[in-house]
């Protein structure tokens, strides 16, 4: 799952490099489910019901791991599994996520947003499971 950079970031990473402002420190990155792929403008998240939360790994290099690629570029991908909890209820359509600065439903700020490869509707019993290396984050 391959996902752009929000304008929160991208405006912080400028003005940090290049105007001396500082960017706040992360400390957790929450992972946010959402019915649409995310715009800069609309995160479109999934009902808050059914069991579902945000979750999210402490932001260190245990838990997110930068890998170089070619070109001299970076990506960072999770280094530990991420478990959404089981559907308590039918949760409706899924088929994009984001990562996000708070865990608290419709709070914080967008990171990064994208799809998550092929869509599904979340069903009573159901769980997303994203394993180690599964989301890959990039700037573009």
């Amino acid at each position: 799952m391959a996902q752009a950079a929000s304008n929160y970031l991208e405006s912080g990473v400028l003005t940090s490099a290049y105007c001396g402002e500082t960017f706040p420190v992360i400390g957790t990155v929450y992972v946010a489910l959402c019915q649409n792929i995310p715009t800069d403008n609309a995160l479109n998240e999934v009902p808050n019901s059914a069991g579902y939360a945000r979750q999210g790994l402490t932001a260190n290099h245990s838990n997110w791991h930068y890998r170089e690629v070619a070109g001299g570029s970076g990506v960072i991908y999770n280094g530990a599994v991420i478990e959404f909890p089981q559907c308590t209820a039918d949760l409706g359509y899924v088929s994009g996520a984001a990562t996000v600065t708070s865990a608290t439903y419709g709070a914080g700020n967008m990171l990064h947003r994208g799809s998550i490869g092929a869509a599904r509707v979340l069903q009573q019993n159901d769980q997303i499971r994203i394993p180690v290396s599964g989301l890959v984050i990039l700037m573009s």
